[in-house]
């Protein structure tokens, strides 16, 4: 090869070297960069403090990799995190994990489904302090949510448990349609025959009530339009962010309201005592309502509930397109409604329609 042929494959080579180095380049920079790693884990103060400034962080911002929170949500956490640690003495990693499994599996005392939350809990505040996860920890969390899974898909609660818990004083037991004739009946406390319309006449959760009458009077989570008797719905515990829920509520529900709301003095659909919008307020009535009247003690609104989903499947047997509608008022799918609420209560309802008429 001659020096000018060698000189050429010498530039020919650079250039392909350079060409490569380019493209290298450009490859890099498409790729995006790794996530950042959490910090690591330092024990400072107490285990209640350093939970309580990392959740006041969370619902600020995003945290250790963890996406920013509701304040509720934080509250709730933090409930579970000081029950949990209230007792555990020591201050490393370790020691921590193998007090939280002592508490959840030798010391828990209340359902797993109640378990199985508190222990998301943790770990919604363990992953935001950088504390590294824990494999036994994680198994029986695992374990635990198949355990919930297989507890509340499709579950029937015995006839003769679910009569227990709903008989009322009359000797004949609770249902929506024995709910709806009690709400036609109460005439002179309009206040509390509004509350029990509502889970007479729909499915939703105390939550969706405490919002403020009227547009002008509109809150954080929505209003309740009496022109149009609308519920307008902007916050639910599935509920997208930054969306509006709609429905329209039951005539009765409406006739309620409006009977309701001349006696009401504040701006709020469902006020307490005091006028104030206050969460706990309907479970506060409805106890109340239970003591002085023919009802079952120890109901929640959630029982309720799970009585009207029965009553619209199997009672009224509503057509697909009917409750799908009233799905969505509700906030969650209709597959959601036969798994976990509409079977329930199943046997029990159907067997006060053949036997109470």
């Amino acid at each position: 090869m001659s020096t000018t042929e060698h000189k050429k494959a010498i530039e020919q080579l650079i250039r392909f070297c350079d060409a490569l180095k380019t493209s290298l380049e450009e490859q890099l920079a498409k790729t995006p960069p790794p996530p950042p790693q959490p910090k690591p884990f330092v024990f400072k103060d107490t285990w209640e403090q350093m939970a309580y400034d990392v959740m006041d962080k969370a619902t600020k911002g995003e945290v250790n990799g963890y996406r920013q929170i509701k304040l509720e949500t934080a509250a709730k956490n933090m409930k579970q995190w000081k029950k949990a640690v209230a007792s555990c003495e020591g201050t490393d990693v370790d020691s921590l994990w193998t007090h939280l499994l002592v508490y959840f599996i030798e010391n828990w005392k209340l359902k797993n489904s109640t378990r199985m939350t508190a222990m998301g809990a943790i770990k919604a505040i363990t992953g935001r302090l950088g504390i590294p996860e824990n494999g036994e920890y994680e198994d029986y969390y695992e374990e635990m949510q198949a355990q919930q899974k297989k507890d509340e898909d499709y579950k029937e609660v015995p006839l003769e448990e679910s009569i227990a818990k709903f008989k009322c004083k009359d000797g004949k037991v609770l249902t929506t349609k024995k709910l709806r004739t009690m709400v036609d009946e109460m005439k002179t406390k309009p206040y509390e025959r509004m509350l029990l319309s509502f889970f007479a006449y729909h499915g939703n959760r105390p939550q969706d009530w405490n919002v403020g009458y009227g547009k002008e009077n509109k809150n954080e989570r929505g209003y309740y339009d009496h022109e149009t008797q609308t519920m307008h719905l902007f916050d639910g515990k599935t509920q997208k962010k930054g969306t509006e829920r709609t429905f329209k509520v039951h005539d009765k529900v409406a006739e309620c309201i409006a009977e309701a709301s001349l006696f009401n003095t504040t701006r709020y659909l469902a006020p307490n005592s005091k006028g104030e919008c206050d969460r706990k307020a309907i479970y506060r009535k409805l106890r109340d309502f239970q003591s002085r009247n023919n009802f079952p003690k120890g109901i929640t609104p959630n029982d309720l509930r799970h009585l009207y989903e029965t009553h619209i499947r199997y009672v009224e047997k509503l057509p697909r397109n009917e409750r799908l509608k009233l799905m969505g008022g509700i906030a969650h799918s209709d597959g959601t409604s036969l798994k976990k609420y509409a079977k329930l209560y199943r046997p029990m309802v159907e067997w006060a329609e053949a036997n109470e008429q």
